[in-house]
């Protein structure tokens, strides 16, 4: 069983070893197709290709438990030498939050509307750490001001609906910063955000894995974001990796033909970016 809490030091990568996964329903399509991929403690890695071309299933393996329609049919995913493939539903729930953390692309569907930001920080913080529940209020609040949210109390007062899109992905960050994970995926963090809140979001990203120590996989279609985010990138198309390098030899000499593609899309393509 795997448990959190581990120093950094003992902090261990994540293994991808062969995973296929498929879905059951229809022809029996495999979404992800004999994949292999390492994600070592503090470092970032970005996952590109167009849509379906396997990215969140890939990032939903990993977090797991799969939903119904999908399943797992070869493969094993490592982390401090227990495969997670071969967890129950309970030891998976164990792993998220503490251990494994996903930051959303639209975060209203992570809080429950009817609740408060305080109720759902509180409650996440007492669940997973021995504190009462003053100890959990000033911890979200010193967790709202870490992520440069203004009037943090007031914050923790308002429900999910009166917070802009933004706002709620910072504060899943200050959760997530909280809880210092060893995985966290972040899954399109900036998709249908403005400049300002975009360049807020990669900052607080960056904090998180200074805070952290973390390893951060990025999902995204955004290659401005990998430039400036990624250490190493993966590109998947049709459930494979087709190409796998380091970010600044991926920008500069793209090997694979579709790798080329996606980045000669960009109608702001400029080769040599801040890798």
């Amino acid at each position: 069983m795997i448990q959190n809490g581990l120093s950094r030091e003992t902090a261990s990568s994540i293994k991808i070893e062969q995973l296929s996964v498929e879905m059951k329903k229809g022809n029996h399509k495999r979404v992800v197709d004999h994949v292999n991929l390492s994600i070592s403690a503090d470092s970032v890695l970005g996952i590109v290709g167009e849509s379906g071309s396997g990215k969140t299933t890939l990032c939903m393996a990993l977090m797991g438990p799969l939903p119904e329609e999908f399943r797992i049919t070869k493969g094993h995913i490592w982390f401090k030498e227990a495969d997670i493939v071969a967890l129950s539903a309970r030891e998976h729930r164990r792993l998220r939050g503490t251990t494994f953390s996903m930051i959303m692309q639209n975060p209203r569907v992570a809080f429950n509307p009817l609740r408060t930001i305080g109720a759902h920080m509180i409650e996440t913080f007492r669940a997973h750490m021995k504190l009462n529940k003053r100890e959990a209020s000033q911890l979200a609040e010193e967790y709202l001001i870490k992520v440069g949210l203004p009037r943090p109390m007031q914050i923790l007062k308002l429900y999910p609906f009166q917070l802009s899109g933004g706002m709620l992905q910072r504060v899943m960050i200050g959760i997530t910063m909280a809880m210092k994970p060893e995985l966290i995926i972040a899954d399109e963090p900036t998709t249908g955000l403005d400049a300002s809140n975009r360049k807020l979001i990669l900052n607080e990203l960056k904090i998180l894995r200074q805070e952290t120590g973390a390893a951060i996989v990025i999902v995204t279609h955004d290659l401005d974001v990998i430039a400036e985010m990624a250490d190493s990138v993966a590109v998947m198309q049709k459930g494979e990796v087709v190409e796998l390098a380091p970010c600044k030899q991926l920008f500069d000499s793209p090997k694979h033909e579709y790798t080329r593609r996606l980045l000669h899309a960009r109608i702001d393509f400029r080769p040599s970016l801040d890798c």
